[in-house]
């Protein structure tokens, strides 16, 4: 069974869980659940708080489902997202470093086409079926690493958008544009 299928499993449960106290439900595990199904149970509720202020319409939507917290903390705010959107517009967007979504979808609202490019496949699923879930379909989705699919892409685009990741391979913070993910 797939992690996104568990997860609509639990559905109903990370909803109605998504405010308790991580630590005192960890120690407690009420509901006596294996350790794999606590570990997303607790993954799923962690991501809901962290996004509670900072992606709002994503967290007050049971249907989505978030990524580990890492990446939650790493997206664009929903304001920032749609600030970013505000300055661009044009009939198609590649998103390079797709990540959970939050800037392609803010895109998506302003394109005619936004091609979504996320190399990790975990991420890559999440976002693709978050996007079905809500309903876009003007997005396309590619699992491929953004440098490797730009090369050989034959399509021409009005923009091309990058957020790297500004952590390293042990998930230090980095600073240096070469250090980033893509450089």
């Amino acid at each position: 069974m797939s992690k996104i299928s568990k997860i609509e499993l639990y559905k109903q449960l990370i909803e109605q869980l998504k405010e308790v106290d991580i630590q005192t439900f960890i120690l407690k595990n009420p509901l006596k659940l294996n350790s794999d199904d606590l570990r997303l149970v607790i993954e799923q509720i962690n991501a809901r708080q962290k996004a509670k202020n900072k992606n709002p319409t994503w967290n007050k939507n049971p249907e989505i489902v978030f990524p580990p917290a890492l990446s939650v903390e790493q997206s664009s705010s929903e304001i920032t997202s749609n600030y970013k959107a505000s300055l661009v517009s044009g009939k198609t967007l590649i998103d390079l470093t797709g990540g959970m979504g939050i800037d392609t979808l803010a895109f998506a609202n302003r394109f005619e086409k936004v091609i979504y490019v996320e190399q990790k496949n975990e991420l890559f699923e999440i976002a693709k079926y978050n996007f079905e879930k809500l309903g876009i379909q003007n997005v396309s989705f590619i699992n491929e690493d953004s440098v490797q699919y730009l090369a050989k892409a034959k399509e021409t685009f009005d923009w091309i958008y990058l957020d790297p990741a500004r952590r390293d391979q042990s998930q230090k913070k980095v600073f240096k544009i070469e250090d980033c993910e893509p450089n």
